[in-house]
């Protein structure tokens, strides 16, 4: 998926709505980078660092609930839960066969349903029809696309630090952030200029 490579004005824009496929790449004359990105549960000023949400370490190595033949675009996990994973968690994610039959192959994951704690099963809908038969010792490891519930990055990093917000992004705000290329960015120290980013091991960016 690519964005159109003019839409100067769109790094400014935040909204409610879905346009891109998460992830999706626009460039901009002069070198600047982004993906289209959701933001989590809390605001990103302006020229701070985001890092990608934590994957939910209950979706690895799962089994496969049932056969699936070929050319499926579903596919259904046994899975053991303590709380909630909500529909479409797992949005525009990846879905990589690591054991057994169809081992190797990686789909992207359309929508997931929701799934209760009391719940056994996960049901993914695939973008793509499965290439290869699958059974119950088929094991499967769900992994959320890495745009989808941005946070602002810990002075720590749990996770990959993603880019650096252009603009102040609300709870829950669909955005460019920008991943490449000359940015502005918040600095503890002396001013820079045309040094590599990364996360500051002395500052705890506020909220």
């Amino acid at each position: 998926w690519s964005a159109p490579s003019n839409s100067k004005k769109d790094v400014f824009v935040t909204s409610s709505h879905k346009r891109y496929h998460l992830g999706t790449r626009m460039h901009l004359p002069g070198g600047r980078v982004f993906r289209f990105a959701k933001n989590g549960a809390s605001q990103i000023s302006v020229g701070h660092l985001a890092q990608s949400p934590e994957n939910d370490s209950r979706l690895a190595d799962v089994a496969v609930a049932s056969v699936h033949q070929p050319g499926a675009e579903t596919l259904t996990l046994t899975v053991a839960l303590s709380t909630v994973i909500n529909l479409n968690d797992y949005e525009d994610g990846l879905v990589y066969i690591n054991d057994g039959s169809g081992e190797g192959y990686v789909y992207p994951i359309r929508l997931n349903t929701e799934s209760l704690a009391t719940s056994t099963t996960l049901l993914l809908y695939l973008d793509s029809g499965t290439q290869i038969v699958m059974t119950t010792s088929t094991k499967a490891t769900v992994i959320q696309n890495r745009f989808k519930g941005t946070t602002l990055a810990n002075t720590d990093p749990n996770e990959p630090i993603l880019g650096v917000a252009p603009v102040t992004v609300a709870a829950s705000q669909y955005y460019w952030l920008q991943t490449g290329g000359p940015c502005v960015a918040l600095q503890d120290g002396t001013l820079y200029a045309y040094r590599p980013i990364t996360y500051s091991n002395l500052v705890k960016c506020a909220l």
